[in-house]
């Protein structure tokens, strides 16, 4: 499974990178599906705690990151507590993107394709941790 959750830990790097540097550049984002996600990330709720979501997003799946790798290469170096702070870290980051959907679907009314790429990320994460 820890290549299961290097997979979603790059594929949300990718995600939150890409729109952090968009975001930074002030460029439109490709949005291949016909929704705006334009509207989305730089919406009222692009924010948590005043601190940016693709932010939060890249510490987020470089943490993931970290532990998956390190699973892989060495998984007896890995304490219970480790595996139970990634764990929580994970269902914190179910969580949050429950939340994001949620605003999308019924607050923002628009779908962001990059947004339901982290969704994605975090749902294979997920099914990792069920793993440990």
């Amino acid at each position: 499974m820890a290549i299961l959750g290097i997979l979603g830990s790059i594929l949300g790097l990718v995600v939150s990178l890409y729109i952090y540097r968009k975001k930074r550049a002030h460029k439109i984002l490709a949005c291949p599906r016909e929704g705006s996600c334009e509207r989305v990330v730089h919406s009222t709720h692009s924010r948590t705690f005043g601190i940016r979501n693709e932010l939060l997003g890249l510490l987020f799946y470089l943490a993931q990151g970290a532990f998956w790798v390190t699973m892989l290469i060495s998984p007896l170096s890995i304490s219970e507590g480790c595996r139970m702070c990634i764990v929580l870290l994970t269902g914190a980051g179910v969580l949050f993107t429950v939340y994001l959907i949620v605003l999308q679907a019924f607050v923002i009314r628009v779908w962001c394709a990059w947004c339901l790429g982290s969704t994605l990320a975090t749902a294979l994460l997920a099914v990792a941790a069920c793993s440990l």
